[in-house]
């Protein structure tokens, strides 16, 4: 059946209105039995795969077109099962004016290629040995890489061992995995390759990795990422206590290979404040990128990675403009763009350089400005051929104290950063230019009014640097630090005085003199671009939506307004008004009371679970008449403690397990209300010595010094004073859900600013599929780009979570049992 005969053959019509209608029983009530031939081609795919007529009922709006009926083993009782994976498909252009679109089946082979492969060895016995050598590669995968594998270890276990042939297997297939280069798989086949690695083995018995052992290492990688995932988020779930924990971030991009993917990941604080991970959830190929393609793909990528649906995981998401919208189809309650690309934006207003992406018109134009920025290109370009950068500096040698290097020409133009780094290079090189223009009459010009507006572009865009790099900090707990981050640019770009270049004392160090100039001293150029930059800050960050500058204050929303209550270092609040204070506090208490009531529902449920499973133990007795009812917990282990010490802060002492009352009912909202209250009031009242707890504060400032809030305070490991108020208040009869809320709600302290993570993901993705040339499938290449940006992330699960894992992975055999 052709792909234009689909729309001819239906076999399905869900017209009916049997709201009981199953997807589990669509090819035993419908379809019948289907036993597909082999599948030799992509024509194919329409043997397996039919095309349903109308929407399903209860399909929940997902427009499903097309099931899969690919017949699987029968059940226990001999009835017949059928794959029945819905899917939606997408139609290509009619080849011809007025022809018939075509259905795209490039989703469904892959479908098919991954959950129903056709096997080349015939038989249960060719299934069975493909599945056992998974298995293996999948547990020499595990093995690899984690400590304390061998010897004594109370968990080396016999499968868990390694032979060193694996070993070295295991080594190669990960340099190839995690290399942050492009390797081509033909260079397991070099010659070369092969006699370096026997040089350094053991010579003509080394064990050498063909492609197709890589392919197996590859899968059983890719089956441990998988693991790890669903683990560590059942993991962090229980600790959250049934609360949304996560930060969701995305970006698309077209490859080199010129196909649209989508990049996703999550953003969350490690259990126990271990560290806060940013997470590559997937790299999914996009035929259509509108907002609900988007968030349709959200949810179906959350579903089948984590094992939960989208919105018991995630609190927020971030995303640049353009694609804003989806955190309104997935109903997150606020739009949260970012900020390293609003920030770009500001420089790029201020040059002129601001256009509409698709059209490249020119918003708000500035021509004098673009002029004189393609000026300062031609002369760093001039500098790219024949010996002229030599000759340039031979010219800055004779002059004596003028910096030895070469102009940065912005290249890249996706960054106004580029930018900057172009007129900063040439300002640095500005009297060895000069000299140069006097002895070579080259063919570009420089006059001295030039140089002069150069300096105060400069100026400008220096304002915006820091915050854009700011506001790309992954490692640290930064969420409420957004605010401040966008404070600087605009508190510099609004102060009477601009911190230009003074060309003249420039020397070889590159530690740039400035000089504070009054905005009324500046070039007409210089004064314009100072105002374009701002007016774009006050539009973006002000809500100012005029011509004139406002003096409005920076807008935050509400997750910022909860992260800077739950961040002690920002907890004062100084740096914001009176009226964002007080709202402030109104969304701490009506967040708190939403994350109270959802932990206590939590707790509530894993009583009555509990419960459940004591009677179902009271009615089974061992032989020798025990009860296996598990023993009740001592009143004393539940007591709370109310003791607390500062005296010490070591990272050596033991995790305190939190101990909370039996959940018996959910309090009240007010009851809820007057505890987040108390609660506030108590942390306000919390005092901390930072240099206690961070003893190389102490060699930053003075005694008494005052420590500032960003360049002090901003890059500590707050984790280790979470943890310490944690075991302070183990009962939360203090400070509440606060230590809690700061790691796992919509305000976690780990939540980034800026989601130019996605774009390193698909900066990745480029570099596997070198010039838009490749042999992989798509989710080959979503393997290798998802593994090697997570690389921290396997490692990390590898060293913290070796038991845990291989309980999971016991559990799951026995459940495949």
């Amino acid at each position: 059946m052709s792909d234009q005969d689909q729309d001819n053959n239906p076999l399905l019509d869900a017209a009916n209105d049997d709201d009981k209608t199953d997807h589990n029983r669509i090819a035993q009530e419908y379809l019948g039995e289907n036993t597909p031939t082999k599948r030799s081609s992509t024509s194919g795919v329409w043997k397996d795969v039919k095309r349903l007529k109308m929407q399903l009922p209860n399909n929940n709006n997902k427009n499903f077109t097309h099931v899969c009926t690919v017949a699987l083993p029968p059940a226990e009782d001999g009835t017949p099962r059928f794959c029945n994976q819905m899917m939606r498909l997408h139609k290509n252009k009619p080849k011809t004016v007025g022809g018939t679109p075509s259905w795209l089946s490039t989703k469904a082979g892959d479908h098919l290629r991954i959950c129903h492969p056709v096997d080349s060895e015939a038989g249960a016995e060719g299934v069975r040995r493909g599945a056992e050598k998974s298995k293996v590669a999948l547990q020499t995968a595990m093995a690899y890489g984690m400590p304390n594998i061998e010897g004594n270890d109370i968990d080396s276990m016999a499968k868990f061992s390694l032979s060193k042939r694996e070993r070295s297997l295991s080594a190669q297939a990960q340099w190839y995995v995690y290399s942050s280069m492009h390797i081509n798989k033909s260079e397991f086949d070099s010659i070369w390759f092969k006699n370096m690695l026997k040089e350094v083995g053991d010579g003509e018995k080394t064990a050498l990795l063909t492609q197709g052992n890589l392919k197996e290492f590859l899968k059983a990688e890719w089956a441990l990422f998988l693991m790890f995932v669903k683990l560590i988020i059942n993991i962090k779930r229980k600790e959250a206590e049934g609360n949304a924990f996560a930060q969701a971030l995305h970006d698309g991009g077209t490859l080199t290979n010129k196909k649209k993917f989508q990049a996703l990941a999550l953003q969350f604080i490690a259990p126990k404040w271990q560290r806060n991970i940013v997470l590559t959830l997937a790299l999914t190929k996009s035929l259509h990128n509108k907002d609900t393609d988007v968030a349709e793909m959200w949810e179906q990528t959350m579903l089948q990675r984590t094992g939960f649906e989208f919105h018991k995981i995630v609190s927020r998401m971030r995303s640049d403009r353009a694609a804003k919208g989806v955190a309104g189809q997935l109903d997150m309650g606020e739009e949260e763009v970012c900020e390293m690309h609003d920030t770009d934006k500001l420089g790029r207003s201020a040059l002129g350089g601001l256009v509409r992406s698709r059209a490249k018109t020119p918003i708000n134009p500035f021509p004098e400005g673009v002029a004189l920025v393609a000026k300062a290109h031609k002369l760093g370009a001039y500098f790219g051929y024949s010996t002229r950068a030599g000759d340039l500096s031979a010219v800055g040698k004779g002059l004596g104290n003028c910096p030895d290097i070469t102009i940065k020409t912005d290249y890249n133009t996706t960054r106004i950063a580029a930018v900057w780094g172009l007129l900063h290079s040439e300002i640095r090189l500005n009297r060895a230019l000069k000299a140069y223009e006097v002895k070579y009459s080259p063919s570009w010009e420089f006059t001295s009014s030039d140089w002069t507006t150069v300096a105060e572009f400069e100026a400008i865009l220096n304002c915006t640097k820091i915050t854009s790099t700011l506001a790309q900090i992954e490692k640290y707990y930064m969420a409420a630090y957004t605010i401040l981050i966008k404070g600087m640019a605009m508190s510099k770009l609004k102060a009477p005085t601009l911190a230009v270049v003074e060309m003249s004392k420039v020397t070889e160090s590159p530690n740039v003199p400035r000089a504070n100039v009054m905005i009324d001293n500046l070039s007409e150029l210089g004064k314009t671009a100072r105002f374009r930059a701002t007016l774009e800050g006050e539009r973006r960050w002000c809500d100012n939506s005029g011509e004139t500058l406002t003096g409005g204050s920076l807008k935050m929303g509400r997750h910022e307004h909860l992260a800077m209550l739950l961040d002690k270092r920002t907890l004062g609040c100084h740096h914001v008004s009176a009226e964002q204070r007080s709202v402030a506090v109104g969304i701490f208490c009506r967040e708190y009371v939403k994350y109270a009531k959802t932990a206590e529902l939590w707790r509530l449920e894993q009583a009555k679970a509990e419960k459940e499973l004591e009677e179902r133990a009271e009615r089974i007795v061992t032989a020798g008449g025990v009860n296996a009812r598990p023993a009740a917990a001592s009143s004393d282990m539940m007591a709370s403690g109310n003791t607390f010490t500062t005296t010490t802060w070591s990272d050596d002492e033991d995790d305190a397990e939190e101990v909370h009352a039996p959940a018996t009912s959910i309090r009240r909202d007010d009851e809820l209300l007057d505890e987040a209250k108390r609660a506030l009031k108590a942390w306000k009242k919390l005092s901390v010595d930072w240099r206690e707890i961070f003893p190389h504060l102490k060699d930053t400032r003075k005694e008494g010094e005052a420590l500032d809030l960003t360049e002090d305070l901003m890059q500590l490991d707050m984790g280790k004073f979470y943890k310490h108020v944690e075991r302070m208040d183990a009962g939360r009869q203090v400070y509440g859900n606060i230590p809690a809320m700061a790691a796992s709600s919509s305000g976690q302290l780990g939540a980034l600013s800026a989601e130019s993570y996605c774009e390193r993901i698909l900066s990745c993705a480029n570099n596997v599929v070198v010039s838009g040339n490749t042999l992989l499938f798509d989710d080959e290449v979503e393997m290798l780009v998802v593994l090697r940006m997570n690389r921290e992330f396997m490692q990390f699960m590898r060293e913290n979570y070796r038991k845990e894992a291989r309980e999971y992975l016991a559990d799951a055999n026995k459940a495949r049992e």
